[in-house]
């Protein structure tokens, strides 16, 4: 093995279904604040939020400097799916709780944009100078994060891919939103927005 290669163990391809959260106005908290103060403010929710990920057989695989990415991919199939979706939803509440809990003493609060894509990638546990990191690859990884982006322009959320919402249909409330062309990408995408409405007790029935 070249000394520019990483040793991955386990590498193999499977179906996932990946999250990619990001968690706006971040970047002006960043500005605002001191960095001791944004170190333990951020670390203290992308704490709790991960909390829930994982709480709902998923795994954060990557942190962004505002967000991550979680992959679900244990149980039968439509598990995932709903895992993930099940995780939004609470992560959608656990961030309008912090904004409550910030309303009296600051003069802004955050906002959320959540993509989801199930599909097949690549992935194993790279050895990263010791340090054991969950690396996953594939354009599932590209199409959830270019969904999440699509929230922005259909002012909502959570925005799940067609291939999502096949394996959870009549599980969730969804809004069908208009095709839309992803960056990057050819054609256009059918996304869906879980609508504020779902429920975690009308979900999926284990």
């Amino acid at each position: 093995m070249g000394g520019s290669q990483l040793p991955i163990r386990g590498f193999t391809r499977y179906r996932s279904t990946l999250l990619f959260c990001d968690i706006r106005s971040f970047t002006t908290f960043f500005d605002r604040c001191p960095p001791e103060e944004t170190y333990v403010f951020v670390t203290s929710v992308l704490r709790r939020i991960a909390k829930i990920v994982e709480g709902n057989n998923g795994k954060i695989s990557n942190f962004t400097g505002d967000g991550f990415l979680a992959q679900f991919a244990l149980g039968e199939p439509g598990m995932a799916e709903a895992d993930s979706i099940r995780s939004a939803i609470l992560i959608r509440e656990e961030l309008m709780q912090i904004n409550r809990e910030r309303h009296f003493e600051h003069d802004f609060t955050f906002l959320l944009g959540i993509g989801i894509h199930t599909g097949t990638v690549a992935g194993g546990e790279v050895d990263f100078a010791g340090y054991p990191l969950q690396l996953v690859l594939g354009d599932v990884v590209n199409t959830a994060s270019r969904i999440e982006s699509l929230c922005k322009f259909f002012s909502v959320d959570i925005l799940i891919s067609e291939s999502t919402e096949e394996a959870v249909r009549g599980i969730f409330p969804l809004l069908p939103m208009p095709p839309k062309e992803l960056r990057g990408k050819t054609g256009k995408y059918k996304t869906f927005w879980v609508m504020p409405t779902a429920q975690i007790e009308t979900q999926w029935k284990k």
